[in-house]
């Protein structure tokens, strides 16, 4: 990739993870943390739920509209692992009002915007990919 579609791709990037923060945030969620690295992972968003009690831990997967994968099959067992790992280490450090609940977020670029699909509970603690996946095709047929 280079230099100038490596920064449009994070420019892309960060505007799907405004929307991401700006969805969560009309529907209720206070956005604690946003690309947190620690462990061997990072964490996208921490929004707090007052309403569901739960701390989400929110994985944000964008695609261009026309794409055949889902944005979330890109949630693999390794990157859950990742993602639980860096959860872990960022609730040691910091005192979080609920449980931890673990989300993903699709997008896909619309124009100027995007759609948007919430997964909560998307996966639990490093779930196995293949029960990840099932339950993605359940919600999806």
């Amino acid at each position: 990739m280079t230099g100038k579609n490596k920064r449009s791709t994070v420019s892309v990037g960060k505007r799907g993870e405004d929307a991401a923060c700006a969805y969560l945030e009309s529907k209720g969620y206070i956005i604690a943390a946003r690309n947190v690295r620690l462990g061997r992972g990072e964490i996208d968003i921490v929004a707090d739920s007052e309403a569901e009690n739960a701390t989400a831990i929110i994985e944000v997967k964008l695609r261009r509209t026309g794409t055949l994968k889902r944005p979330g099959a890109a949630v693999t067992k390794e990157k859950q692992a990742k993602i639980v790992s860096a959860a872990s280490a960022y609730i040691a450090q910091n005192e979080t009002k609920y449980p931890p609940r673990y989300d993903v977020i699709e997008l896909w670029q619309d124009g100027d915007g995007f759609k948007i699909n919430h997964i909560r509970g998307a996966f639990f603690g490093g779930e196995p990919q293949e029960r990840f996946a099932s339950r993605l095709k359940d919600r999806y047929n």
